[in-house]
Order: structure tokens, then C-alpha cells, then sequence
């Protein structure tokens, strides 16, 4: 049977739904140009951040091999996929 979830990773999971909610009601206010700045800056901290990404989640990765998840799974989990597949 699975390990039941700690009840402050749920807590802190239904915080930042909140968060994402509101968030997303107040960039439905802004204007096109202003989603489009938002978007930008998104994708840009995205980029910024990539390599601090990729190193969490080969963490992850190696995790979930570790505690034996299907390779399917496995293979749904990484961030990195082969190319042409």
C-alpha cells in the first residue's frame, strides 16, 4: 500500500492552486500587451532557470529508479526526451 501524503505538502499544494487561480483572474484583467510582457518574462526566467530545472528533475529521476517506478513512468517523469520520439 502507498505511503499516505503529508498533510502539509496537501496544504501546500492547495496554496499555490489558490495562488495560480487568482493569478490567472487577475492577468484576465490585463491587457493584450501586458499578457504578451507576462509571457515573455515567463519564458525568460524559464530559460534563466533551465539549468537549475533540468538538475531537479535528473534528481527526480533517479528517485523514482531508485524506488522502483515502472519505466514508463520513469520515462513520462523526465524532462529531457530523445529527439525524433
Amino acid at each position: 500500500m502507498a505511503d499516505p501524503i503529508d498533510p502539509e505538502i496537501t496544504a501546500h499544494v492547495e496554496a499555490v492552486a489558490r495562488a495560480a487561480r487568482l493569478a490567472s483572474r487577475r492577468l484576465g484583467l490585463l491587457t493584450r500587451a501586458d499578457k504578451d510582457q507576462a509571457l515573455l518574462a515567463m519564458a525568460d526566467a524559464l530559460v534563466a532557470a533551465s539549468a537549475e530545472i533540468i538538475a531537479a528533475n535528473d534528481v527526480e529521476v533517479a528517485r523514482g529508479r531508485a524506488e522502483g517506478l515502472a519505466g514508463g513512468l520513469i520515462d513520462r517523469l523526465g524532462l529531457c526526451r530523445p529527439r525524433g520520439g
